[in-house]
């Protein structure tokens, strides 16, 4: 209407307008000339065409009216497709339909505009509902848009959302979760990923990052729908949770997954009071059916719910039996009580005795624990008494099970699987009982609950057998000694022992070595008399060793003695003498290399790599106690034997040095060389690798040695062992400076991984207390802190780079963290010139927008960054040039989109940003190049911007720049 009188809307267009005032303006005419009555017609029709734009707008108004006013009523209660035709109708009745330049206008104008103002109240609500995503499809599909539009208002929102700042990472989420599926039906396919990317790169999203944030929305949307499915059993259906998961965009892997929880936490809540009623039975069956559950599914997850409860009774009811309140007669009372509560569950038969067996592995999975802890404490008698219980409890849960129905269930073994170092000391504690008595339970049922493999098994029976054998022999031969029976008939209770013990014939032999090496030590290094010999034969029968087995034994103790004897009786010249002598010492260093060698695999291959080099030689490894078997040099966080690392080795190397210093091999004097001083090393017959390695090994555990008496032993024949390997006192140093560059590196990655960075003690302890406590120049430790440092620092300056704000307090801290590891950004931590520009740009962005700072201030603060930067000015005003051109953009982009969204106040802050970036621009002398930076905002938008800053309480008064700077 106009004015009150109902007109039509054909009425209210140029081509009815024109004619009627003409022909008015002739009827009208004072004047009754034919010339006076044209004059007057023709401008009649002037005033006509004019009026055409206000009848257009009415128009578009109306229909937006109209638009709005069917929404209102009948957007939840009418049909999609009936609503969508109704609005259709509305635009073709008011000159606005689809398919025209008018119906283009209003779509862009009126019906995007309602598509934005409730796509904006979507993202303002703080939860993912789905019913957001069903109303703002329906809104799309009735409002019958172009894609092209929608994508342009899902951007300009995108745009909304930055110029929000901090805190929108929700509504950012849900933006790009509901783009996405806006844009799924496009085809082709690119054409949807292409309107999505733009949306990206407005929110600054990496595709990605992007892609796993729709997913979490997808996720959680769907989550909401499966709760109304616990809440609503009986009232949903699953064509509407299968139309969910595929508007959600979910795949049909990740839906039943979902689908499998919300049934398991429907049964939970069913069986909670520890029955399943009828009722129950009828909801899971309907959920069933609902969540498209197969009947195997279904009955799974049904027993992961209820599976706990009767695994639960279970426990209790063998933890009664371990504490000795119950005794094995009312097994067959558990039992029934078991099967009873089975039926109360509703638990299958079969998923009911694997629960069972559950049960009762939890029990014993709990006193293993409680014997774990005992150990710790080395408190033996409650390790025992444990154990009891652990037997006990095993034997009535197999008594159970065979009870339990059905036959033929897989149940899960009653054992353990158990840390190997504790499960061998339990295994070893059970031993030491069994052999000092006999009415002791057997160590071999807690072997098998324990699942130690034969070989484990073997490396207890060695650790505790080994030594109550050579006990046994050193005894036995001592009682011989001293006037007892022969050693043949020792034979016998030997005999009866090693049946018991059961050990590995190589550590029978082993400890037969080291019994025989124990009796050769009294007599060494000098003749024997017949009597020693007579009892050294008889020791090597009773032994069961041969001659071949004991002959490396025999020529560490008596070479020197023959030899000695030679040199005596051929009386041979000092020269060929000492020629001869370091021959012999030559051969005996082979020897001792031997063991050297091997107590160096043992320290640095993995037992695997041991076995098979072992096994190349004939030898098998076993259960070697002195294998570390770790396959790492140097030092690790749990140390092998008596707190040393590769403490065989340690005792293999200082034997070889005290063999060369007690036959002073060694020469003296101060201006001898290395090759002088030690004329006889064994360097030449090993790789220079593993003479470092090896001596890496030696002087770390002489100088971390707790052990004050080893470790002043170590220390003081480390740089012997050195020459001995044939490395000169440079290469020692540098094997040395090696190994606490090594401990220096897991020193800092363990501070940094604990606070973040190096704090300054840290700093300290490695430049000042490492150089002094490991003998090392102070500059090997501090390089590698000035390195840490740069690449601590390095790693920042890219996590900075990849924010989306990087505010000037950021950087502030940045400039201190690097001033205060004394380094600088350009020549220390190798930035390059885009980074160094990226910083820039950051640092600078926050002083130029300042309205408080003046244009001089400004400037010191560009320069002072640029300095500080390392930049050149060049580079710096280029960057700056940018920087203004840029942030110019975004500010006008932000502020056509709060102005279009009615957010007027954060429009004209957006303003005075931009009126700000113009005077600062003009006063660097480059405003000339804002000029044309802003046509991607129309014209119009432009001029209505400026009309109403200009008149708004946040103008600066610097209208003639701004006007430039948007090309008015």
């Amino acid at each position: 209407t106009i004015d009150g009188l109902p007109l039509r809307s054909w009425m209210l267009s140029v081509y009815t307008a024109a004619p009627a005032l003409g022909l008015l303006g002739a009827v009208l005419s004072p004047g009754p000339s034919p010339v006076a009555r044209g004059l007057i017609a023709c401008l009649g029709c002037l005033v006509g065409a004019s009026a055409g734009a206000v009848f257009r707008k009415t128009k578009q108004e109306a229909a937006g009216a109209a638009v709005l006013r069917l929404l209102a009523v009948d957007f939840g209660g009418t049909p999609e497709f009936e609503l969508r035709r109704r609005i259709r109708d509305v635009r073709k009745r008011y000159g606005v339909g689809a398919n025209n330049r008018r119906g283009s206008d209003f779509e862009e104008s009126v019906l995007a505009d309602v598509y934005a103002s409730f796509l904006g109240l979507v993202l303002d609500r703080p939860e993912h509902d789905p019913s957001d995503f069903s109303l703002l499809r329906r809104l799309g599909y009735v409002l019958d848009m172009d894609s092209v539009i929608v994508g342009d208002v899902h951007r300009r929102v995108a745009q909304m959302l930055v110029s929000r700042g901090n805190n929108v990472r929700p509504a950012e989420d849900k933006l790009l979760f509901l783009s996405s599926r806006a844009f799924a039906s496009e085809e082709p396919e690119e054409v949807g990923i292409y309107e999505l990317g733009k949306i990206r790169r407005i929110l600054n999203v990496p595709a990605k990052e992007a892609k796993r944030r729709i997913a979490s929305v997808a996720t959680a949307m769907y989550e909401k729908s499966l709760k109304q499915v616990i809440d609503q059993v009986k009232t949903q259906t699953a064509n509407s949770l299968a139309a969910d998961r595929v508007s959600f965009g979910l795949s049909g892997e990740e839906a039943a997954g979902m689908n499998r929880q919300t049934y398991r936490r429907i049964a939970a809540t069913l069986v909670t009071g520890g029955r399943l009623t009828e009722d129950g039975r009828q909801t899971l069956k309907g959920a069933q059916a609902l969540l498209q559950l197969s009947d195997e599914t279904a009955a799974s997850e049904f027993a992961s719910a209820a599976g706990p409860l009767l695994r639960s009774y279970a426990k209790d009811i063998v933890d009664r039996f371990a504490e000795g309140e119950e005794a094995a007669t009312s097994i067959a009372r558990d039992v029934a009580a078991l099967a009873a509560r089975r039926e109360e569950l509703g638990l299958p038969a079969e998923a009911g005795k694997r629960a069972i067996a559950e049960g009762i592995l939890a029990a014993l999975r709990s006193l293993f624990e409680q014997a774990c802890g005992e150990i710790r404490r080395e408190d033996e008698a409650a390790v025992i008494a444990t154990m009891d219980r652990l037997d006990r409890t095993a034997e009535v849960g197999r008594g159970i099970l065979a009870d339990v129905g059905p036959e033929g269930v897989d149940v899960p073994p009653m054992s353990l699987s158990a840390n190997t170092a504790a499960a061998r000391k339990l295994f070893s504690l059970r031993l030491q009982r069994s052999l000092d008595d006999e009415a002791a339970p057997s160590p071999e049922s807690i072997a098998s609950m324990l699942e130690l493999t034969e070989a484990d098994v073997d490396a207890c029976r060695v650790d505790v057998c080994g030594p109550r054998l050579r006990s046994l022999y050193a005894e036995q031969i001592t009682t011989v000694a001293e006037g007892g029976d022969p050693l043949a008939s020792a034979k016998v209770l030997v005999s009866d022992a090693l049946a018991k013990f059961k050990l590995p014939s190589s550590a029978v032999d082993e400890a037969a070595l080291e019994v025989y090496k124990g009796q050769l030590e009294p007599v060494s290094e000098r003749i024997l008399k017949a009597s020693e010999k007579e009892h050294l034969d008889a020791t090597r029968k009773f032994l069961e060793l041969s001659e071949t087995d004991v002959r490396a034994l025999h020529l560490r103790a008596f070479g020197m003695v023959y030899e000695d004897a030679v040199q005596e009786a051929v009386g041979l010249a000092e020269e060929d003498a000492e020629r001869i002598f370091y021959r012999e010492v030559d051969k005996r260093l082979k020897l001792i290399m031997r063991g050297v060698r091997e107590a160096f695999e043992e320290a640095t291959l993995s037992k695997e790599a041991l076995a098979k080099r072992w096994r190349e030689r004939g030898k098998d490894i076993g259960e070697d106690p002195t294998a570390d078997g770790s396959g790492e040099l140097g030092f690790q966080e749990t140390p092998q034997l008596d707190g040393i690392r590769g403490s065989k080795l340690m005792v293999e190397l200082t034997k070889m040095a005290d063999f060369y210093l007690m036959n002073k091999v060694q020469r003296e004097g101060e201006h001898l060389t290395p090759d002088e001083i030690y004329p006889v090393t064994i360097g030449k017959y090993i790789e220079d690798e593993a003479k470092e390695d090896m001596f890496g090994i030696y002087v770390w555990n002489a100088i971390t040695c707790q052990d004050a008496a080893k470790k002043e032993k170590w220390d003081s024949v480390r740089g012997h062992v050195g020459g001995i390997l044939g490395l000169t006192p440079e290469q020692q140093q540098k094997v040395l400076n090696r190994m606490v560059s090594r401990w220096a590196n897991m020193y800092m990655k363990q501070q940094i991984a604990a606070k973040g960075e190096l704090a300054e003690d840290d700093v300290t302890t490695l430049t000042s207390w490492a150089p002094s406590f490991f003998g090392v120049d102070p500059e090997v430790t501090a390089d590698m802190v000035k390195a840490v440092n740069k690449n601590r620092l390095q790693s920042k300056v890219t996590q900075l780079l990849n924010k989306r704000e990087v505010s000037s307090s950021d950087l502030q801290r940045l400039r201190r963290d690097v001033e205060a590891c004394g380094l600088s950004f350009q020549k220390s931590l190798d930035l390059t010139r885009q980074q160094l520009r990226s910083l820039f740009r950051a640092e600078v962005t926050a002083a130029v927008e300042d309205p408080a700072l003046s244009d001089e201030q400004k400037l010191e603060a560009v320069r002072a960054s640029q300095g500080g930067l390392g930049l050149n000015e060049q580079d710096s005003d280029a960057e700056l040039k940018e920087l203004i051109e840029a942030r110019a953009r975004g500010c006008l982009a932000n502020a056509a989109g709060d102005l279009m969204q009615g957010n007027e106040a954060a429009a004209m802050e957006q303003m005075r940003r931009l009126e700000v970036l113009a005077k600062f621009a003009r006063d660097l002398g480059t405003d000339s190049a804002l000029v044309g930076r802003t046509s991607e905002v129309s014209m119009s938008l432009r001029k209505r911007l400026f009309d109403t800053y200009s008149s708004s309480q946040a103008a600066g008064g610097g209208f003639a720049l701004l006007a430039a700077a948007l090309g008015l």
